[in-house]
């Protein structure tokens, strides 16, 4: 994964937006903002998801340093926000404001679901 990282701009903002592009990192990143979460557990949050895009996903932030892989008894694994990870929820939840009030002025805020991206708890 280190060619990843050689390859990402040197623009921060860019660097930031390469690090966190694809589909699914934003939702992943969103689903450990409340703790660390079980392969299975995020897996089943992520509907529509692979398993091995699930893998690839999680590789790549672990890579950015964004996420960290711990084993536990029984072989049990977790992914959980790093420090540096844990700057990420606060500029999630700027995200969904912004997609909120662009719903509201497009007329379709009825179409979009809350977003509520609190550090340090569950977030469903």
């Amino acid at each position: 994964m280190s060619r990843s990282i050689n390859r990402l701009p040197h623009q921060p903002v860019e660097r930031t937006l390469k690090a966190l592009s694809g589909r699914w990192k934003a939702l992943i990143i969103y689903h450990l903002a409340g703790g660390d979460r079980r392969f299975s557990d995020l897996l089943a949050r992520l509907v529509g998801i692979s398993p091995q895009v699930l893998v690839r996903q999680l590789r790549e932030l672990e890579a950015h340093g964004v996420v960290r892989r711990t084993s536990g008894p029984r072989r049990r694994v977790c992914y959980e926000l790093t420090e540096l990870g844990q700057a990420l929820p606060p500029m999630l939840a700027a995200l969904c404001a912004w997609g909120q009030a662009q719903a509201e002025a497009l007329g379709e805020a009825h179409r979009v679901e809350d977003c509520v991206i609190r550090p340090g708890t569950a977030v469903v």
